[in-house]
């Protein structure tokens, strides 16, 4: 049997078990934004052989902070593209809120999308960049068709699944939490343009956002973007102007992508030994021939 103490005034299971699922360790916990930060457990079912995430949240004993996680986990379960599907939840005095999604890590743990941009030295390919904003704009799209709004997305909450797939972690969560504040046709304005932002991320390897890069640093990174997205992007991080939707921020990324002249391919220059050996040959053979031609044969 393990055992966990209280922290952060948070009872964690005294059992080894939650349902069907083994408890197999903790791992670092999520910021949802508003003050709130969940824990993270992944589970195993032995019999069905496969793996999920446990989010475990305090929720007092006062009704409305429960009626608040209810809502906001009957939300969640309803989405579909590109969100991490929430597959139950439960609620009682001893845990606390308690979320089960699936793990859509590999063994080496979760992959969120600013690991895989380190992974791969603080820049992604075009297509790359492209397939992740259209993943993370049909999810916030989702998002917004319910209903909802975040206001705190941030790259490290996109997790990478093992097809390359790209899920927005609990979005809306800590919005609903926190009783809806601020309006929401501006965080939904907001939520957009951190997409944006995590595209500039992806491309340019600058960190915007509110605790990234300056404005003027942003322009300057928007300016030096690769072609097609720098098009899209001048337009999305416009301080004026920007994108009111989701999916109006697609619509104008597949128009740009899809109507860009073809990507200049640049030559290959081949080593300077194999350049010699080229030379070597077509000089040899017309030294040959001259000589050829001077004695008759």
């Amino acid at each position: 049997m393990v055992r966990y103490r209280r922290q952060d005034a948070i009872t964690m299971w005294e059992e080894s078990t939650f349902g069907a699922l083994r408890v197999v360790r903790e791992i670092a916990p999520v910021d949802i934004g508003y003050g709130r930060s969940l824990r993270r457990f992944v589970g195993v079912n032995d019999e069905a052989s496969t793996a999920h995430l446990l989010y475990c949240m305090a929720l007092g004993r006062m009704g409305s902070s429960r009626r608040r996680f209810i809502e906001a986990a009957s939300e969640g379960a309803s989405m579909a593209a590109h969100v991490l599907p929430i597959e139950a939840f439960s609620l009682d005095l001893k845990r606390g809120g308690v979320i089960v999604t699936p793990f859509v890590g590999d063994a080496g743990g979760l992959v969120t999308l600013g690991g895989l941009l380190a992974a791969k030295n603080g820049r992604m390919p075009v297509p790359e960049v492209r397939r992740a904003l259209t993943h993370l704009l049909e999810g916030l799209e989702s998002i917004h068709r319910a209903g909802l709004v975040d206001g705190a997305l941030g790259i490290e909450r996109c997790l990478v699944d093992t097809r390359g797939r790209i899920r927005l972690e609990l979005p809306g969560m800590g919005w609903l939490l926190a009783r809806r504040p601020g309006h929401a046709g501006e965080l939904a304005r907001q939520d957009v343009r951190t997409i944006a932002e995590i595209g500039l991320t992806l491309c340019t390897g600058v960190l915007a956002g509110r605790d990234g890069a300056s404005p003027t640093t942003i322009e300057r990174r928007v300016a030096r973007a690769p072609e097609p997205l720098r098009r899209w992007l001048i337009l999305a991080l416009s301080p004026l102007d920007g994108f009111a939707t989701p999916g109006e921020a697609l619509r104008v990324l597949r128009e740009i992508c899809e109507h860009a002249p073809p990507a200049k391919v640049e030559a290959s220059v081949p080593p300077v030994g194999v350049l010699r050996g080229l030379w070597g040959r077509v000089f040899g053979a017309g030294a040959r021939a001259a000589d050829s031609r001077r004695t008759g044969t």
